[in-house]
């Protein structure tokens, strides 16, 4: 749900094709966009790449210095899916209230990880990853798989609506469903979904979901990447917390397999541990 086999990922302020992605969701670009429409809804994929792209190297790029009002890099100033240097890194949501942003910080606790709304860190010669995404969501699609248009009328404003809604995103299953959670001092809901191994079929040499609307599975909608987002993976299990920041519906995702290594799931542990979450 959080990152999202897989397209190629466009950034939202690019197209392009990715020498890395994420997945996703918990999946996953850059800089925010206009709000997507409530009739035609273009897709973000999860970071992860097309397998002539995961055979591509990506250049290391300089990470912008960290800001100096908050000691952390905007994670939006750093080029898209971009190798992250160990370091704070932060973004600014928009928000509902007297606070202008919801700012969430977290730690990239060593190498190996790349830009996302998040952080992605991908396994060697596959598309399983596992990643972090922050964001908030303003809405879904009515179906995964066979449908991608918006909600209409969208999903409600509360945590509970965004909890229960994805609860019942096809072709997801329920690992979790929605409880109470307390995270960063913030009330919520929690659940795990996991992503069924679903057909696949070859299209012009892309390997693809065979009974899906063009070939993928599209997820939610947010101001983040301007969007929806898409990619798929069978097997992804995506944990989100959903909290409400005063007022805003803050999204903390988390993706992972069950064959993820031990020591990549324990860093996106440190990360999460690391979260905080101040309004501005």
């Amino acid at each position: 749900m959080s990152s999202p086999g897989r397209a190629a990922h466009r950034s939202s302020t690019r197209p392009l094709v990715c020498s890395v992605v994420l997945t996703v969701a918990v999946t996953l670009a850059g800089c925010a966009v206009a709000g997507p429409t409530p009739v035609a809804v273009s897709p973000t994929s999860s970071p992860v790449a097309t397998s002539e792209a995961r055979t591509a190297t990506p250049a290391p790029t300089a990470v912008p210095s960290p800001s100096p009002s908050g000691g952390c890099t905007y994670i939006r100033d750093v080029p898209d899916f971009a190798p992250l240097e160990p370091a704070p890194y932060c973004i600014d949501l928009p928000v509902r209230g007297p606070a202008s942003t919801v700012r969430v910080t977290w730690d990239i606790p060593a190498e190996g990880w790349n830009q996302w709304i998040g952080a992605f860190r991908l396994e060697p010669n596959s598309d399983r990853h596992v990643a972090l995404t922050v964001a908030t969501i303003s809405n879904l699609v009515v179906d995964g798989c066979h449908d991608h248009r918006p909600l209409d009328p969208p999903v409600g404003p509360s945590v509970d609506d965004l909890a229960t809604a994805f609860s019942r995103l096809q072709p997801y299953e329920v690992i979790a469903p929605p409880a109470d959670i307390t995270k960063y001092g913030y009330r919520g809901k929690g659940l795990t979904l996991r992503s069924p191994v679903l057909p696949t079929e070859t299209r012009g040499g892309d390997e693809v979901l065979k009974d899906c609307v063009d070939g993928t599975v599209w997820t939610w909608i947010s101001p983040a990447i301007g969007h929806a987002f898409y990619g798929y993976v069978g097997g992804e299990v995506s944990e989100s917390w959903i909290l409400d920041v005063d007022g805003t519906r803050v999204m903390i995702a988390t993706s992972r397999y069950p064959e993820s290594p031990k020591a990549d799931v324990a860093e996106l542990g440190r990360i999460l541990d690391s979260i905080r979450i101040e309004r501005q």
